[in-house]
């Protein structure tokens, strides 16, 4: 049985995951972006179908998942059913939902780290949304806590795993570099 492939692009809050998903999506035809499933409500600034497909708790219950979990009280994962087993699938994941699709066999799972410089990360939050300070704090805490060294390199010992650094500040230089490392990375995943 062909394995289905996933590129997982992980990182703390704020490091560019969703930005470089865009970017790359839009700039290779061979890519299935990933969008998951959650029973939250809509943010302001978030499209149903194109940020996340938005279900009620009974939706949700009734697919079939590659990886999920409930966080705050709402459900989050990623359906069988929104993967492309013709293309590299590429999407977004945190580290509870890299665990699971670590130990999936019929995955062929390569991961990329987004690393950022704390400092930058906290201004891009605030820049993106400044409303909640709390929650950009409490994302903060809550990162420090779950990209811990042990906890990543184990994950970077059972599949391959290759890490971004992203502080990018707006420089057309820079994000050609960040581009060019990702797109060697997604081509030799592309060719395993």
């Amino acid at each position: 049985m062909k394995k289905i492939k996933i590129i997982a692009l992980i990182g703390k809050a704020g490091s560019g995951k969703d930005f470089w998903l865009r970017k790359i999506c839009d700039n290779d035809e061979s890519l299935h972006e990933i969008v998951s499933c959650t029973t939250r409500p809509a943010r302001w600034n978030e499209r149903p179908n194109i940020n996340y497909h938005f279900l009620s708790d009974s939706q949700f219950l009734s697919n079939h998942f590659i990886e999920q979990c409930v966080f705050r009280g709402w459900r989050y994962g990623t359906r069988y059913s929104d993967l492309d087993p013709k293309k590299v699938n590429i999407g977004v994941f945190n580290l509870r939902g890299i665990e699971q699709l670590i130990k999936n066999k019929q995955l062929d799972l390569t991961i990329i780290y987004l690393k950022t410089d704390d400092a930058l990360r906290l201004i891009r939050q605030l820049e993106r949304d400044a409303s909640d300070i709390e929650e950009i704090f409490r994302r903060y805490k809550t990162d420090e806590k779950d990209f811990n060294e042990d906890r990543i390199e184990k994950i970077s010992e059972q599949v391959p795993f290759y890490s971004v650094i992203n502080n990018s500040t707006d420089s057309y230089d820079d994000d050609e570099f960040i581009y060019e490392d990702l797109a060697k990375i997604i081509e030799e995943a592309k060719s395993k």
